[in-house]
């Protein structure tokens, strides 16, 4: 058991490595379309928060979840925005917690990304601030003929994990699109 939760961190290790070389080169200013396949989720109840604190609520009991420390995931949660707080402009009133699964039999609710074409966006900087790239992605949309087609899927590249300050932090922003 004690080498299995060795063998995890080690690999935590890696992937947190293997992440920060490739975010080192990102300004945070990026935003592509991409083709994406489908992936699975781990997610939380919806959240319903007014503020930090009762979002670190909601943080917490979901890492408290048998089946979150069963995966070994809590080195990487993301958060989602359902289409209608998109719609409202409301990028920091999150929907669900989540994490990747590759393993679903365990996991208590299991969520599917969809498979399609996406804008990603990178914000370097403090997460209050990502209402700046999801501008700059509606503005991309815009130009080029494209709409929203369900929720946001936001990940944490660069964290207090990897970086000294607010300034330094790299979040990564997906949302499936289509032609308008």
């Amino acid at each position: 058991r004690e080498i299995d939760h060795l063998n995890k961190l080690k690999q935590v290790m890696n992937d947190k490595i293997k992440i920060t070389k490739r975010a080192s080169s990102l300004t945070g200013n990026e935003i592509e379309l991409k083709e994406l396949e489908a992936e699975y989720f781990m997610i939380s109840p919806r959240l319903d928060c007014s503020n930090d604190r009762e979002f670190m609520d909601h943080l917490s009991e979901y890492m408290k979840r048998d089946d979150f420390n069963e995966y070994g995931m809590w080195y990487r949660v993301g958060v989602m925005i359902d289409s209608e707080r998109l719609k409202n402009k409301q990028y920091l009133n999150y929907t669900h917690l989540y994490s990747r699964i590759e393993d679903t039999t365990s996991a208590q609710t299991v969520f599917l990304k969809p498979k399609g074409l996406y804008l990603v966006a990178y914000h370097r900087g403090n997460y209050d601030e990502t209402y700046l790239a999801y501008d700059r992605m509606i503005k991309f949309a815009d130009q080029n003929n494209l709409q929203f087609c369900g929720s946001s899927y936001e990940e944490y590249i660069l964290d207090e994990a990897s970086v000294i300050g607010y300034d330094n932090y790299l979040t990564e922003i997906q949302i499936q699109v289509k032609p308008k």
